[in-house]
């Protein structure tokens, strides 16, 4: 399967992440936004996936704080949980996530944000 993540425009007019079978051309939505800032809702920089299976992304602009947050995505039974890991206050973990996640061999992970600081989230 193929994943990744529209900024904008997916469902609903928002953003969110997808999963995509070229075998059988099926696309299913594992996580939409919810229209808090607009078609900029979504998250962005595609996904990263671990040893089990987890979808990982970044949402650069939603979130409790509108600073942008970190999820996780996990398949139970045909369907997807979604897990908040971090919500960004642009403080010292600095704001707007974008780019992409990287995952170490221990499964943590590594991205970037616009406010120009590197954070690691352990999940």
């Amino acid at each position: 399967n193929l994943y990744g993540t529209l900024l904008e425009d997916g469902p609903n007019g928002n953003g969110g992440v997808f999963q995509f079978d070229p075998s059988t051309g099926q696309l299913n939505v594992l996580f939409s936004g919810t229209g808090v800032r607009g078609n900029e809702d979504g998250p962005a920089g595609g996904v990263v996936l671990d040893q089990s299976g987890n979808v990982y992304a970044a949402d650069p602009y939603r979130g409790a704080n509108n600073f942008g947050f970190v999820l996780e995505l996990t398949p139970s039974n045909g369907t997807w949980i979604f897990t908040g890991l971090h919500e960004f206050i642009d403080g010292t973990d600095g704001g707007y996530p974008y780019g992409p996640l990287v995952i170490d061999a221990n499964g943590s992970i590594y991205g970037a944000n616009q406010s120009n600081v590197i954070f690691q989230i352990t999940p």
